[in-house]
């Protein structure tokens, strides 16, 4: 599985520097290949467009751009596009419903636990592989 996770290219974008820099941090310690690290919307969105990545993983509440826009753009102009996990502070079951219409393939609550994240990238990256 490692050699799949480094052909894994993954963008991150959170208001939070330091929450993006963590997430970061972890990817590429576990072996993904970070290819963007954003801090707003509209920045994940640009980072997404030039950068190509297969997994973004976005907070929702982002200035310029929430989440749910950058994930509608995403899947309006790029098919099949990247592998989408929100991972936001809004939690509720509307929430979840709204990043999966948004067009998210995942959603985490915050403080969102690694072996969550991992395995859903792992799974992401082994499904991806079996269809090559």
């Amino acid at each position: 599985m490692s050699a799949l996770r480094e052909r894994l290219r993954v963008a991150v974008a959170d208001d939070q520097p330091e929450a993006a820099q963590l997430i970061a941090r972890l990817l590429l310690v576990a072996g993904y290949r970070v290819v963007a690290i954003a801090h707003d919307g509209q920045a994940a969105l640009d980072a997404i467009r030039m950068q190509q990545p297969d997994v973004a993983i976005l907070d929702i509440g982002m200035p310029e751009l929430t989440g749910y826009d950058v994930a509608k753009h995403v899947r309006e102009e790029q098919t099949p596009g990247p592998y989408l996990v929100a991972v936001t502070g809004w939690g509720t079951e509307q929430d979840r419903a709204d990043a999966f219409a948004a067009g998210f393939n995942a959603h985490l609550t915050k403080p969102a636990k690694w072996d969550e994240l991992h395995s859903l990238l792992q799974t992401f990256a082994g499904d991806r592989d079996m269809a090559t």
